[in-house]
């Protein structure tokens, strides 16, 4: 009976990656990290005069500017947080890729723009309250599913179930897969390095 479930969930699997073969189309693009803006520089004009109190004027407006862009960044940073859930990491069809939570702890450390987090956080805000749906069903029916099992239920409402769990399970993979492209394509080379060899020490 083992076996036969064994072949069902192989079964599954096959099935939802035939059916939603457009979906998954994205996993073969290559990804494309954005370059590290360039540095800004300041044409002048060599037939103009500037004068050290324009000049200085200037420079108090730069640093005022800059010293207002760190502050967003420090406000930014406490209002991006994502929940714990690691509670449904068991419920993906391979281990689960968590980049999202190292990057929400490391930021500053990664060089995270406004622009960059807001791209993400519109990824996360959409897609997350669908994944957590999705865990919640598939904890609820491998509860059904051992009941079944263990008191010798209908062969084939076992069999639904596990069919049902297979999808359920590929598709919470397929958006975790998703999070990790936006990631990827959202942060540039360097940083997306970056935040690979973090994610790296945190499995150690």
């Amino acid at each position: 009976m083992f076996i036969n479930i064994s072949l069902i969930i192989l079964f599954s699997i096959f099935l939802f990656t035939y059916t939603y073969a457009e979906d998954l189309d994205f996993l073969f693009d290559t990804p494309t990290t954005q370059k590290a803006p360039p540095t800004s520089k300041k044409k002048v004009n060599p037939d103009q005069t500037i004068t050290n109190q324009e000049q200085q004027n200037d420079q108090n407006q730069t640093n005022n500017q800059e010293q207002q862009q760190e502050n967003n960044v420090d406000t930014y940073d406490y209002g991006f947080q994502i929940e714990d859930d690691s509670w449904m990491d068991k419920y993906f069809l391979i281990e689960r890729i968590n980049l999202l939570l190292i990057l929400a702890n490391h930021i500053k450390d990664l060089g995270i723009t406004l622009e960059q987090l807001e791209q993400i956080r519109s990824f996360y805000e959409e897609y997350h309250p669908i994944m957590v749906s999705k865990a919640k069903l598939v904890a609820s029916k491998e509860e059904e599913l051992k009941d079944l099992i263990l008191r010798g239920g209908d062969p084939r409402k076992i069999k639904e179930l596990v069919i049902i769990i297979a999808k359920l399970k590929a598709e919470l993979t397929v958006y975790n897969i998703k999070m990790i492209r936006v990631i990827q394509n959202t942060l540039t080379k360097d940083q997306y390095e970056n935040l690979l060899t973090l994610y790296q020490k945190s499995i150690i």
